[in-house]
């Protein structure tokens, strides 16, 4: 967490993250860290970002705002199209079915994003996640034999892509693609969207935590971590290189750099997680089930990896972390990008 100092800049609460509209789930308690961290930074009387623990924002509604988590394609034959990831606070990637990975794009604030895609239906794994940050859902469809019923028990507050407002806030981009790797939308459209479709876009007041216990100038003191593979089946391995000038670690898909297919920039992301879990298929025998209780994990920062444990519990809850032998985590304060996989790629998944 922050260390919070005075200054002439009277304390404002700014609220943050955590608890979908769940309204069903009887899960767990809601776990946050037990400070709240809603203060204007005395150095840059900017005012915080509660998922990435930074002072970014000039005006203190952003601070407010509820976060929006829209599904990514990730298929290796779109991932040359994928755009406007950059912006977000938080990604997630694990399995959605046949190995193939995708992923839940988590945005503080997306209302200046040029472009978000290409967009991608519902999972029954993501939906948990993004519901954890009280995010809006963004999809485009759903697998209706799981995932639906998924969210329906959750009173998930989603926008779907699909629905009957679908063409006015979004639009497909001719990329030479199959059509469902062509459908994109903005950061304004999507606000819009969710203004004309009376969507809450404030964070509830009652879960104003930061996502982690963000620490400024916190140190692993781990061991040496420079490259980072994580295997989540055959076809999709992601991997990630430190570069000590940026301290930030750079995406690539197996060597195929992670591009932004309009600025062509890298994607690149301050802290990596690796959670290990049990995942396995519902009786279709096809699509995937992430058990996402908790387990073992690396947390990857600043050129250093330490061994961790991490829960999260039912739907509503948030992602917590902790080292090894169950005291807090000094997380560093960044983007982030978090990689679930089965228990099983613990042996093929390294860090050198």
């Amino acid at each position: 967490m922050f260390k919070k100092s005075l200054s002439i800049v009277s304390l404002l609460t700014c609220l943050t993250i955590v608890l979908c509209s769940c309204g069903s789930d009887k899960g767990g308690d809601i776990y946050f860290d037990d400070e709240t961290s809603s203060v204007v930074s005395s150095q840059s009387d900017k005012f915080i970002n509660n998922l990435t623990g930074e002072y970014e924002f000039e005006d203190a509604s952003k601070s407010d705002l509820r976060p929006v988590a829209v599904m990514i394609n990730n298929i290796n034959i779109a991932q040359k199209v994928q755009t406007g990831l950059s912006d977000a606070s938080i990604i997630y990637e694990t399995l959605a079915e046949g190995g193939i990975t995708r992923m839940l794009a988590v945005y503080k604030d997306l209302s200046n994003t040029e472009r978000i895609g290409s967009l991608r239906s519902a999972r029954y794994s993501f939906v948990d996640l993004a519901c954890g940050h009280d995010a809006l859902y963004v999809n485009v469809g759903y697998d209706p034999t799981y995932c639906k019923p998924h969210m329906d028990e959750l009173n998930l507050d989603n926008f779907d892509m699909i629905k009957g407002y679908s063409s006015k806030y979004n639009f497909r981009v001719k990329n030479g693609l199959a059509t469902e790797h062509t459908l994109f939308t903005t950061g304004v459209l999507l606000t819009e969207g969710f203004k004309n479709n009376n969507r809450r876009t404030t964070a509830k007041e009652a879960y104003n935590k930061n996502w982690q216990n963000f620490v400024e100038g916190s140190k692993l003191n781990g061991q040496p971590a420079d490259n980072v593979s994580v295997f989540f089946s055959a076809s999709y391995i992601t991997n990630f290189a430190y570069d000590a000038d940026t301290g930030k670690y750079f995406k690539s898909n197996r060597s195929t750099p992670s591009v932004d297919n309009i600025t062509n920039e890298q994607y690149s992301y301050k802290n990596i997680l690796v959670l290990f879990t049990n995942i396995s298929t519902f009786p279709d025998n096809y699509r995937v089930y992430e058990e996402l209780k908790g387990g073992d994990g690396y947390y990857i920062s600043n050129g250093e990896y330490k061994k961790i444990k991490w829960t999260k519990g039912s739907a509503k809850d948030a992602l917590k972390i902790t080292n090894v032998d169950g005291s807090k985590v000094d997380y560093v304060p960044g983007n982030s990008y978090v990689c679930i996989t089965d228990v099983d790629n613990k042996d093929k998944t390294t860090i050198s």
